[in-house]
Formats: structure tokens, C-alpha cells, sequence
């Protein structure tokens, strides 16, 4: 889930801590980004690679389409209007070395594969 916090000391909701909660009781998995949203995640490297200019990486509260309309004015309202097509257009430019040098996804994607595992091993 976005975490949709825009400064380090914002408080994750409680409808969030809830969900996260019930997840855990039932063995499963929840994530709270530690960025604003998930497009944080995104390496600078790619979106770069992607739209041909720099831009820089987006910091972890900030908003990414303020971001992006910061460094090419109007690119930021078409990602809010195109976000899946932006997403496909920006998947080329992934790989292992640049996908997980932001905040957390190392240890997030980690996380996911060691709970399929455990799920894997249970006979049904």
C-alpha cells in the first residue's frame, strides 16, 4: 500500500495499520511503502533512460508527477493520465542492478519470496 506519507514524522492511517494487522494474523504478507507511493521506487536511471533527459531521483516523500513536471513541464500530468502505459514504457530500462537501488524493494521483493516458499512447502 501507499504509504502516502509526505514528510518522515506523517503517520501511516489507521485503516492501513489495520489491514497490515489483519495480514500478519493470517500469515500473510503487507507492505507499507517507504515512500510517498510506489512510483518513489522507480530509479531514477530508468525514467531517465526512458523519457531522455535527467531528472534525478525522486525523493521519498515527494510527489513523482510534481517531480517529473519539475524537470520536463507537462510529463508529470501525462503519467497521472497514462500511469499504466507510462509503467510499460519504463519496464525496458529495469534490471537487476538499478530495479532494487531504492529505499526498501530489496528487502520487500526478499520478504515476498521467502513467504511463496513458506506457502509452497504447506501440503493443502
Amino acid at each position: 500500500m501507499d504509504s502516502d506519507k509526505r514528510a518522515p514524522q506523517t503517520r501511516i492511517n489507521s485503516t492501513k495499520r489495520r489491514i497490515e494487522s489483519e495480514m500478519n494474523e493470517i500469515g500473510g504478507i503487507s507492505w507499507i511503502t517507504k515512500g510517498k507511493e510506489i512510483e518513489n521506487y522507480l530509479p531514477a536511471s530508468a525514467v531517465e533512460a526512458y523519457l531522455g533527459i535527467p531528472i534525478g531521483q525522486v525523493g521519498q516523500y515527494d510527489d513523482f508527477s510534481s517531480h517529473l513536471d519539475a524537470w520536463a513541464p507537462g510529463k508529470g500530468k501525462d503519467f497521472l493520465r497514462r500511469k499504466p502505459l507510462f509503467a510499460e514504457h519504463v519496464v525496458p530500462y529495469l534490471n537487476i542492478e538499478n530495479a532494487f537501488s531504492v529505499l526498501d524493494l530489496r528487502e520487500q521483493v526478499g520478504k515476498l519470496c521467502e513467504s511463496i516458499k513458506r506457502w509452497n512447502a504447506i501440503p493443502f
